[in-house]
Parts: C-alpha cells; sequence; structure tokens
C-alpha cells in the first residue's frame, strides 16, 4: 500500500521493524481467526506494562500500542464486516484495522504526557527523547521549550502517518460500520491539530475536540462513509 511505502521512507526510528511485525501481526490473525488467543495476549502484555514506566525506542512502544489498542483494531474487523463489494485483500482490511487502533493509541499518549509524567510514567521512545536532547527532567518539569516542539513536531506527524494509513481500510467496511469509525478516526485526529493549537503544551492543557467541532465532523464522516470502497474505485481507473 502507499501509505506504507511514505512510512517506510520516513526516517523514524523504528518504524519499519515496527512495520514488518504488523505484517507479521495481520498475517497470524489472517490465517488463524484466534479472538480468544489475542485476548489472552493482549491481558499478559497489560498486566506486565503496569509495571513498565519507560519504553527505549519506538519498538517497545509499539508493541505497547499493538496489544493495548492494535488488537482492538484487529479483532473488530469480523463484526465490522468487509463490504461485499471490496476487492481489497483482507490482509490489507487487517492492516489498516491495526494501524488505526496504532494511531489512536499513539494521539492518548501524546494527549496525557503530563498526567502520565504525574504518575511517574512516561510513554516516549527514550533514545527519540535523548536525540531531541531532552530527558526525564524535563518531561517532569512540564515546560514548554523550542526542543519539546521539535520532538512533539515528530511524534504527531508520525501518528498522522498510522491515521493515513488506516483511512483506505475503513473505506472497505461495511457500509454500515464505515460511519462510526470514521467519525472516530477523524475526532481522533483532531485531538493532534488540537496539540499544536496549544503550542504542544501537553503538560499542562488537555487537547480536546470541542462539541461544534464535534458535530461538524459527523455530517463529514457520514459522507465519507456513503463512498464506494478505495479498491472498487482504484480498479474502475
Amino acid at each position: 500500500m502507499a501509505a506504507i511505502t511514505l512510512l517506510r521512507s520516513a526516517s523514524l526510528p523504528g518504524l519499519s521493524d515496527a512495520l514488518a511485525r504488523d505484517a507479521a501481526a495481520v498475517q497470524h490473525v489472517c490465517s488463524s481467526y484466534l479472538p480468544n488467543n489475542n485476548k489472552e495476549k493482549k491481558r499478559r502484555w497489560i498486566l506486565c506494562s503496569l509495571k513498565k514506566t519507560r519504553y527505549k525506542n519506538f519498538d517497545e512502544l509499539y508493541m505497547y500500542c499493538y496489544y493495548v489498542a492494535g488488537t482492538v483494531g484487529l479483532m473488530s474487523v469480523p463484526v465490522m464486516g468487509i463490504a461485499p463489494e471490496s476487492k481489497a485483500t483482507t490482509e490489507s482490511v487487517y492492516s489498516a484495522a491495526l494501524a488505526l487502533g496504532i494511531a489512536n493509541q499513539l494521539t492518548n499518549i501524546l494527549r496525557d504526557v503530563g498526567e502520565d509524567a504525574r504518575r511517574g510514567r512516561i510513554y516516549l521512545p527514550q533514545d527519540e527523547l535523548a536525540e531531541a536532547g531532552l530527558s526525564d527532567e524535563d518531561i517532569f518539569n512540564g515546560v514548554v521549550t523550542n526542543k519539546w516542539r521539535s520532538f512533539m513536531k515528530r511524534q504527531i506527524k508520525r501518528a498522522r502517518m498510522f491515521f493515513e494509513e488506516a483511512e483506505r481500510g475503513v473505506t472497505e467496511l461495511s457500509q454500515a460500520s464505515r460511519w462510526p469509525v470514521w467519525a472516530s478516526l477523524l475526532l481522533y485526529r483532531q485531538i493532534l491539530d488540537e496539540i499544536e493549537a496549544n503550542d504542544y503544551n501537553n503538560f499542562t492543557k488537555r487537547a480536546y475536540v470541542g462539541k461544534a467541532k464535534k458535530l461538524l465532523a459527523l455530517p463529514v464522516a457520514y459522507g465519507r462513509s456513503l463512498l464506494m470502497p478505495y479498491s472498487l474505485r482504484n480498479s474502475q481507473k
């Protein structure tokens, strides 16, 4: 998929390795359809994550996101259903669902940096913080600096790439399922916009989407839900 090519070409540490795991995870789910096994893996990972307060790189953070949110996306596909007219491969739809789960969890993390820090937790890649000249103390002190702004721009860019990867997959779902999924995607992605609007102060300001913007997003989501699957549009070109 084009978005995967874009992600692989991005100079973001750990992302290519994460996507390789992405493909392996999707293949596993598509070949075995073992939701109970996934639930058990998720349960064990969450129990471990309760004790984990640091993530040394994006590989580790990705695995956390995979188990707490990516698996939700994977298990939701059989519930939502794939449109009967879709020409997309099952693997590509699962890959997009996984990407949406990862994108949502990364957005949660970026929104809640201050709250997590007050609990002694830092859900950010330690190696990328170090590259940006930032330390744990900088996170705990909660001061917005140019270093922090640059770091956050990089994190937001990565989250948006996962949202972009997810978009085409939404169009392949059954029509009845598309509207709520589109609404969720659009509203969650706007949280990233709000972080930017707050000048990247996610230490003391909680980014949220106002009621007016939420209401405006609903008809947009509904309109997108009426479009034919991307794979069908692409095949007609």
